[in-house]
Parts: C-alpha cells; structure tokens; sequence
C-alpha cells in the first residue's frame, strides 16, 4: 500500500511539475518578447513586479511540494488514509496549480496585445473634438466667402446675367470648395490616424496593467488561488486560512482603485512576503 500511495505522489508530482514548467515558460515567453529587439515598449514597473511576484510564488509552491514528497509519512499523517484521500489532494493539487499557471499567462501581455475599443476612442475622442471644430470653422469661413461673391480657386467670378444666376454659381463654387478641403481633410485624418497606429506599435505596460480586463482577471486569479490555498490547508492542518484570507482582501484593492501608491504598496508587500519565504524556505 505504501508503494502504491508513493506511486500516486510521484504522478502528482510530475504532473504539477509539468504545470509549473508551463507557467514558468510564459513568463518566460512574455519577458522575450518585451526585450526582442525592434519591438517598442513603453516599460512600467508594475506589472514588472507582479510578473516577479508570481514567479517567486511558484517557485515556492512547487519547493513546498517537492519537500512534502520527501517527508510522506507527515503528508499521510495530515491527510488521514491515504487511499481514501488521494482522490480530492490530487484534485486540490491540480485546481492550485491550474490556478498559478493562469497567474502566470495573465501576469504580462501578449506580443500581439492592443488596448480596447473603449481605450482607443477615449484616446481619440479630443482629436476627433477639435478636428470637427476646425472643420465647422472652415466651413464658416468658405460659405461667408461664397456669399460676399469673392474669388475661390484663382479664377474671375462668372458674369452675372441675373441676380439669381449668380448667388446659384456663386454657391456651387463653395460647395467645390467645402467638398474639395472635406476631402482633403479626411486624407489628413487617415493619415494621423495611420501615424498614429504606427506609433501605437509595440507594447504599452502602464496601459496593459491598467486596464480593466486585465486587473479583473489577474488580480481575480490570485484571489481564487488564495482561497483554494486557503481552504486546502484548512483541511489538511487547521491553520492557514488567515493569511490567505488577508492575502485575497489585499489583492481586492487593486481591482477597484487606479491609484499608483495603492498598486505599490500591494505588490510591495506581497512581493516582499513571498521573497522572504523563498529566501528562508530554500536558500537558509
């Protein structure tokens, strides 16, 4: 029977090394491509130091994990029998694990990232505003032109066999004209537009980290991973539940607040906290 449970540990093992080697690979992955060369990145610290946070923390799991494999007879002792309770520590296990990797996938952006619809308009929407004021102006000013019956494209006025003959060819001129400088201005509207795609290349991490789908799902993430830590040793030794309680209520902040210091001091602590445990659990 003791052959057969360490059997069992051994597969939980190589399985969850698997998953941590995926998780690793994509921060991994994410980091490359942000220092390829001939990729723009407007760099933030940030997400920088979740992208740490999370490594740190999975590099202290899967620690964890390897010394309760080389002490089974405490982890059989925690667990009670442990053919009766192999099915839900693999099925804990691989929720925990399914969850950091995701934690990691979630903690930098994508080579082919792009802000939103919602972002792109709010970032366009004072161009759009004083272009179409511009535009109203200039408009004004070629219609009044029309009608005080000066010149508008280099040429002499037609003569004017009646009145009304000519305030209709009069405003057919400004009417070309108003046509012509739309026409032109849609031209110079592409082409900020184009210059300013082009200038949108690359990877922006400030907007990536604060952007509302990205702190919901990464932050949302860790919080699920907290609370299934939390409950697994709850089960399993009585203890623990606080921190991680503390641990889900801290990485709620950054969800609903975009200010910097709040972001800071979350992934200050946190950082630090899994830092330490990593320096005292693996190198002391």
């Amino acid at each position: 029977m003791r052959l057969c449970t360490l059997s069992g540990e051994l597969h939980l093992v190589a399985l969850i090394s698997i998953i941590v080697g995926l998780g690793l690979t994509e921060l991994a992955q994410s980091v490359r491509e942000l220092i390829r060369p001939g990729h723009s990145v407007r760099w933030d610290g940030l997400p920088l130091g979740w992208a740490a946070f999370t490594f740190l923390l999975t590099i202290l799991l899967w620690w964890q994990g390897f010394a309760a494999l080389e002490n089974p007879d405490a982890t059989a002792d925690a667990t009670g029998d442990a053919t009766g309770e192999a099915g839900p520590l693999f099925l804990s296990a691989l929720l925990i694990f399914l969850l950091l990797y995701l934690c990691c996938a979630f903690a930098l952006p994508d080579p082919d990232w792009e802000r939103t619809d919602s972002d792109l308009e709010r970032d366009g929407s004072d161009w759009e505003g004083s272009s179409a004021a511009s535009g109203s102006i200039s408009e004004k000013g070629i219609s009044e032109k029309s009608t005080s019956g000066g010149s508008t494209s280099g040429q002499s006025p037609p003569e004017e066999d009646s009145p009304g003959e000519g305030t209709v060819l009069r405003q057919s001129g400004g009417l070309r004209q108003i046509g012509s400088l739309k026409q032109s201005g849609s031209l110079k509207q592409s082409g900020s537009l184009k210059q300013s795609g082009s200038l949108r290349k690359g990877v922006d991490l400030e907007a990536f980290y604060f952007s509302a789908g990205h702190r919901r799902w990464f932050f949302g993430l860790l919080i699920a991973f907290w609370i299934a830590i939390g409950i697994a040793n709850q089960v399993s030794s009585g203890s623990g539940g606080a921190v991680a309680g503390g641990a889900s209520a801290l990485l709620a902040l950054p969800i609903f607040t975009d200010r910097r210091w709040v972001h800071w001091t979350v992934v200050v602590v946190m950082t630090g906290g899994i830092g330490w445990q990593v320096v005292r659990g693996i190198l002391l």
